[in-house]
């Protein structure tokens, strides 16, 4: 299935010592949880954020779109650079290096045009879940996706970006998401969060 989309992610994962860790852990996935606030499987544009004027097919891969979220400081740092080998066809991982920053995130070309294709600009919240377990200095994906949710939905677009990958977590079906489930609960588990940050009280 390599040929159209990936089945997992994974990346390496940080510890909360200093630096990256060498186990291997699966990026897409957070928790079982289901969203009854927001529709799981077809998120609406007055909930989401959703814009029209988007193109579905990009001639250049962006990592950090004009109108989406940047890294800053040393997670702008961290490289990024095209190796489908290494990642055996999946969209990205993370891995650790000798030298700052001490990681670096390598992806699949093909695999990232095969999920824009799916769902246009699904994977700008994916790769920046590459730098989070960088930023939270964890290995947790729910700490990732408190902090993916939390700093899009603060940004510009946020919403967009997130109900995208959400989307494309509902296809993944066959994807699975320890310790939470397959896709589509990652993706009511975003939703979750996306809900609880529109509406604290």
């Amino acid at each position: 299935m390599w040929s159209s989309v990936p089945t997992r992610f994974v990346p390496f994962c940080i510890r909360t010592s200093c630096a990256l860790a060498c186990a291997l852990i699966v990026i897409g996935c957070a928790s079982g949880q289901r969203d009854t606030a927001i529709a799981a499987s077809a998120p609406t544009p007055e909930n989401t954020g959703e814009m029209a004027e988007f193109d579905a097919e990009p001639t250049v891969i962006e990592f950090w779109p004009a109108d989406g979220w940047h890294p800053t400081g040393t997670l702008a740092q961290i490289p990024i650079r095209p190796d489908c080998d290494a990642t055996n066809g999946r969209m990205s991982l993370t891995r650790r290096t000798l030298a700052p920053p001490f990681a670096e995130i390598l992806y699949c070309p093909e695999t990232v045009q095969a999920m824009h294709a799916a769902v246009p600009h699904s994977t700008h919240v994916f790769f920046m879940a590459e730098t989070g377990h960088y930023h939270t200095r964890s290995s947790d994906v729910r700490k990732v996706d408190a902090w993916l949710v939390a700093t899009l939905l603060d940004a510009e677009n946020g919403a967009y970006y997130l109900t995208q990958a959400a989307r494309w977590l509902d296809t993944q079906t066959a994807l699975e998401c320890p310790p939470y489930g397959m896709g589509p609960d990652r993706a009511a588990h975003l939703r979750t969060l996306m809900n609880a940050k529109a509406s604290p009280d």
